[in-house]
């Protein structure tokens, strides 16, 4: 873990590691598993995708 908490940066580590993969540590303490799904949201367009609501129906309607 990077500082004291689970980050992004732990995830795909934590992941191989709970997958048996050699090398990485699960250091999030993830159930092992043979198979894993990343679901990865971006927040950092939220402002721009909401000041330009007309270009991005869709997305808009999920803010």
């Amino acid at each position: 873990m990077t500082s004291g908490s689970p980050s992004i940066h732990d995830l795909i580590g934590s992941i191989a590691g709970a997958m048996g993969v050699r090398g990485f540590e699960n250091t999030m303490a993830l159930p092992t598993s043979r198979r894993y799904v990343v679901l990865l949201v971006d927040g950092m367009g939220l402002q721009l995708v909401q000041n330009h609501r007309e270009r991005a129906p869709f997305l808009s309607k999920l803010t």
